[in-house]
């Protein structure tokens, strides 16, 4: 049977977990919240490869190096301000 390229390919909850580096209880989290959309077919669970890339995209980290550089300096900030109590003291 030859391939067609416009079909629609889905994976299971653990080739998902596994494309990500997380486990298949992530995945499942993930569904159960809304997160990640899913289908079931006669009882199995399958992930859309458009619902994989867009679940993917959402999660992406923009700005990670002007993020962390902003944490950094609120961390900076809080230390220094003498009216800080979150420090536990």
């Amino acid at each position: 049977m030859p391939k067609d390229d416009n079909r629609i390919r889905f994976f299971s909850v653990a080739e998902v977990a596994d494309c990500l580096g997380v486990s298949t209880r992530t995945i499942r989290r993930s569904i159960r919240s809304g997160d990640l959309a899913a289908h079931k077919f006669w009882g199995v669970v399958r992930i859309s490869e458009p619902n994989l890339r867009s679940f993917v995209d959402a999660h992406r980290s923009y700005e990670e190096s002007s993020t962390k550089d902003a944490r950094k300096q609120r961390r900076k900030e809080a230390k220094i301000d003498p009216g800080n109590t979150t420090r536990g003291e």
